[in-house]
C-alpha cells in the first residue's frame, strides 16, 4: 500500500523487471534522509545480507556492511578487507576508506599484534596514492606512534611514507625532521 501511494504521487516510477525506481537522486537521498537511524541500519543489514547470499562480490557487499556491522564483527572486517583488496588498484580512496571502517570496528586484542599497524600502514600508502596527503601523514604518523622503537623495517617506510608527503604539502622542514 506504501509504494503504491508512493507511485502515486510520482514519488518512485516503475522500472524494468517489476522494480521501482524513484524518481530522482535528490528524491531518494531525502527519503534516505528522512528515514530513523535504527532503520536505516536494519535495511543495511538487511540488504548486506541479501547479498552475501546471492555471493555478491565484497566490493558491492561493502557500502551496507560498513554502515550496519557492530564492534568485532569478524564477518563484516573480513569483508571490508576483501573489497578494499579488490578496489586498490582502480581506487584507493575507496580501499583505504573501506580498511579504515575495518579498523574502527576491529578489536585490537583479536586482531594479532601488529596486525592494525599493518593496515594503517596500508591506508597510509593508499591515501598517498589517492592525494589525499594530509590523511596519509597522518596514518603513518599513527603507524610510527604505535610501532615499537626496535621495529626498524616498518618505521623506516612509515617515515619514508610521511617525509614523502611531508614534502607533497611542501613542508620540507618536518619531511627532514621525521626522517
Amino acid at each position: 500500500a506504501a509504494l503504491n501511494e508512493m507511485a502515486t504521487r510520482d514519488i518512485v516510477r516503475p522500472a524494468s523487471a517489476g522494480r521501482l525506481r524513484f524518481r530522482h537522486p535528490l528524491v531518494r537521498r531525502a527519503t534516505y534522509d528522512c528515514a530513523a537511524p535504527g532503520w536505516r541500519l536494519g535495511a543495511h543489514a538487511r540488504i548486506a545480507g541479501h547479498l552475501a547470499g546471492l555471493a555478491a562480490p565484497a566490493g558491492l557487499r561493502a557500502h551496507h556492511v560498513e554502515r550496519s556491522a557492530s564492534f568485532g564483527d569478524q564477518a563484516a572486517v573480513a569483508t571490508l578487507l576483501e573489497a578494499a583488496r579488490e578496489v586498490a588498484a582502480q581506487a584507493p580512496a575507496t580501499a583505504a576508506h573501506w580498511l579504515e571502517a575495518a579498523l574502527n570496528i576491529m578489536p585490537a586484542e583479536t586482531a594479532g599484534p601488529g596486525r592494525q599497524v599493518e593496515l594503517l600502514l596500508e591506508v597510509a600508502g593508499l591515501r598517498a596514492v589517492s592525494g589525499q596527503l594530509a590523511e596519509g601523514r597522518e596514518a603513518a604518523r599513527e603507524v610510527l606512534r604505535r610501532l615499537p622503537l626496535g621495529d626498524h623495517a616498518r618505521r623506516a617506510k612509515s617515515a619514508r611514507l610521511c617525509a614523502l608527503m611531508e614534502r607533497q604539502l611542501d613542508r620540507p622542514h618536518e619531511a627532514r625532521a621525521v626522517l
